[in-house]
């Protein structure tokens, strides 16, 4: 009989051979080792193991979507295999990021062709004809007032 510990509960950088866009499906708080303090366990609808976070990861998705794991749901994240430096050595381990490309959404379907008629062209503009203006009537001269002992002119 042969015995793989390795196999565990939990996503591992070995599940995640490429970068994997998946759906947020449910973030709890899980005791993962008897005697340690709870952690976040998020579940993925396109991943059979759930993803305990780590404060990195943790905080990645913080930064995406707050910090109500409430709004977590139903919200995609890429997860992805990387190394990271640990007591010394570079070690495997999983990150999370925002999806670098957008999420596939399902292929329209097929419709039934339609002949496409051009839209209507057009109407000729017409140049504007300019409209009357009546000339203005010139305006009298000033005068001097009558009575005024000074010429005007002086």
């Amino acid at each position: 009989m042969k015995v793989n510990f390795s196999e565990g509960s939990y996503l591992k950088a070995a599940d995640i051979p490429q970068p994997v866009v998946a759906t947020i499906q449910a973030a709890n708080m899980e005791t993962i080792q008897q005697g340690e303090p709870t952690k976040v366990v998020v579940s993925f609808a396109e991943l059979t193991k759930p993803l305990v976070l780590n404060k990195t990861n943790g905080n990645i998705i913080v930064q995406l979507y707050s910090d109500d794991t409430e709004s977590w749901l139903g919200r995609p994240v890429e997860v992805y295999a990387t190394t990271t430096s640990f007591q010394g050595r570079q070690v495997a381990c999983i990150r999370v990021r925002q999806p670098q490309q957008p999420v596939a959404q399902a292929a329209p379907t097929q419709q039934p062709a339609v002949p496409v008629t051009p839209p209507p062209a057009a109407p000729v503009q017409q140049p504007v004809a300019q409209q009357y203006q009546a000339p203005v009537p010139p305006q009298p001269p000033i005068q001097a007032p009558t009575g005024d002992t000074v010429p005007f002119d002086a």
